[in-house]
């Protein structure tokens, strides 16, 4: 699994680049990994200030993968009440 909780802003900034924004993509491979998207595409117009709104908690990633990859309780490393995203 790759994940950054550092994303990139939708607009540019006065240097022509992007500063830092709230989400960003989050990939997981290996042999138990059923391929393809698990949210929508985020919208560029519907922002949070700025920001694109992240569609999956990264709680619900890890959630699935101690349940299914490392088959580890997850209750004490993201809380009770995680949402399977079925990937694995």
């Amino acid at each position: 699994m790759a994940y950054s909780e550092f994303g990139c802003r939708v607009e540019a900034n006065a240097s022509e680049g992007t500063d830092h924004g709230t989400a960003g993509p989050v990939f997981v491979a290996g042999a138990p990994v059923k391929g393809g998207f698990y949210a929508d595409e985020p919208s560029l117009t519907d922002l949070d200030d700025g920001d694109l709104k992240a569609a999956n908690d990264f709680r619900d990633v890890y959630h699935t993968l101690l349940v299914h990859t490392v088959g580890a309780d997850p209750v004490p490393s993201v809380g009770a009440g995680r949402t399977d995203l079925g990937f694995s």
